[in-house]
Order: C-alpha cells, then structure tokens, then sequence
C-alpha cells in the first residue's frame, strides 16, 4: 500500500478521534466506529461494484410483484377476510415465483458468460463472471 495514503488516512483518523466524545461508552464507540468507517472511505474510497447482482437487474418485473403484495398485505390487516387473505397469499405466491425467475435467468445467463469465456481461454473474465 501506498506509504502517502496510509499517512493521509492517519492524519484523518487521529483528527477525527480528537473529537470523540466521552458522555458515555455508547456515544464513544459509536463514534469510533462512525469515525473509522469514514476515515477509511474518504481514505481509499470505496469500491464500485461493477456487476449487478440479479436483483438490480430485474428490478423493473420485481418490483410490480413486490409492491402488489406490500399492497395485499396492507388491504388484509385493514380489513381481515377470507378474500383478502386469499388475494395476499396469491401475491406471495406470484412474488415469490417472480423471484424464482428472474435468480435463475440471471445465473443461468452469468453461468453462459463464463462457460463463453472459458472456452475462449479468458481466465480474467471467468474470475469476474
């Protein structure tokens, strides 16, 4: 590691730690902590995540399915019913195999990209997927 940036992220945290308050422990190691985790990022930054996970990128069939069931479940504790409990249990269902779905096209897609890398002898792609 670059002997500049661990003086710069020692500069960072000793100024830091010379505001740390002393009212309780509590408010001390929340602070420490705090402190740490700030000096460190604005230290070395943090790294980008550059693939998205299958969540991300399904987001946009997921989130009608998740916001149908969210709205289910509220229509359910407003009114309990056979129907309503009916109609949430069905948006479970659908969000659930919504999920299904999408985890498995998206590991079957990442699962196609490093078979495809491999066969090519691109040992840096299969690494990273």
């Amino acid at each position: 590691m670059n002997q500049e940036v661990r003086e710069q992220f020692s500069t960072v945290i000793n100024e830091a730690l010379g505001k740390c308050p002393t009212d309780s422990t509590q408010a001390h190691w929340d602070f420490i902590r705090d402190a740490k985790y700030k000096a460190a990022i604005d230290t070395f930054r943090k790294r980008a995540n550059k693939i998205k996970d299958w969540f991300e990128t399904r987001i946009n069939l997921l989130d009608p399915a998740i916001a149908a069931k969210g709205t289910a479940l509220l229509e359910y504790k407003r009114q309990p019913s056979a129907k309503n409990l009916a109609i949430y249990r069905k948006a479970c269902n659908n969000t659930k195999s919504v999920c299904l779905k999408c985890a498995n096209d998206h590991w079957l897609r990442l699962c196609g990209d490093i078979q495809s890398a491999a066969d090519c002898g691109n040992t840096g792609l299969c690494m990273r997927g």
